[in-house]
């Protein structure tokens, strides 16, 4: 299981649902400018701003990975303490 910087169950949902609104957005956009709700200059400009949100959240979500750790990589890392016999 993957331990991130933060929680990573909540930043894992918090992010699926940004991303799905983005690719939700993203196709609600060009069905409107189809139907001349706003002109394509708008569309490029929020097709724009939906792209930057949805990558920028991606891009978090593998900094918090990156930043983290998994506990089967830290039960790898442990080292034995070595016992001194005293004389």
């Amino acid at each position: 299981m993957m331990k991130g910087f933060l929680d990573h169950r909540v930043v894992k949902a918090t992010i699926f649902y940004v991303c799905m609104m983005c690719l939700l957005a993203s196709m609600a956009a060009p069905i409107l400018s189809i139907w001349e709700v706003f002109d394509s200059v708008t569309l490029h400009r929020c097709l724009s701003t939906l792209e930057v949100i949805f990558f920028g959240s991606l891009f978090f979500l593998g900094l918090n990975l990156c930043f983290g750790s998994s506990r089967r990589a830290s039960r790898l890392r442990r080292v034995p303490r070595v016992r001194l016999a005293t004389v």
